[in-house]
């Protein structure tokens, strides 16, 4: 049994229609002095600039190597401000659907994960993961799903710049 990460920022990620979530180059959102900076990411806002729960849409279709047990989000990014004493929180809706299911189905409940006192600074990669094993999916299923910052725990004053998103799976 081997763990997989499957990539899910693709072509079909698009940004909630608030107008406080958009994509661009690392180096216009950074000041750096080495790194060249002129990969992609997704800028989520900061916890004053928003008053619900804003990300991104998107899907992906769950590998045919699938096994159910041990489903994870795993969120990678580079923060914009020193998050001291403040929370981070991300949150995921998750929908499932299989061949002869009806697309017009409404995402699942939330998951959340949340981190206070993280000891990273400006500029530092952060990691983070969320257990998304509650969520029924299977082989071959195309999976809907919103990803965001949770507005209810949220309070980091900076921006994330998230540059991945990982459905991470074990294989059978």
């Amino acid at each position: 049994m081997s763990t997989h990460r499957l990539p899910i920022l693709n072509y079909n990620v698009v940004p909630d229609g608030t107008g406080n979530v958009w994509a661009a180059p690392l180096s216009t959102e950074l000041a750096l002095a080495s790194a060249p900076g002129n990969e992609m990411c997704i800028v989520m806002p900061a916890a004053a600039t928003i008053s619900s729960d804003t990300g991104i849409y998107g899907k992906f279709t769950v590998p045919n190597t699938f096994a159910a047990g041990s489903e994870t989000l795993v969120i990678r990014g580079i923060l914009d401000g020193a998050p001291s004493t403040l929370v981070i929180a991300f949150g995921v809706q998750l929908k499932a659907n299989a061949d002869d299911e009806s697309y017009d189905q409404a995402l699942g409940a939330q998951a959340i994960a949340s981190a206070s006192s993280v000891s990273q600074a400006d500029e530092d990669v952060y990691e983070e993961t969320i257990d998304i094993s509650g969520t029924t999916f299977a082989a071959n299923d195309d999976v809907n799903f919103f990803f965001y910052i949770d507005d209810s725990v949220h309070t980091y004053t900076g921006l994330f710049l998230l540059t991945g998103l990982f459905f991470q799976y074990t294989d059978a």
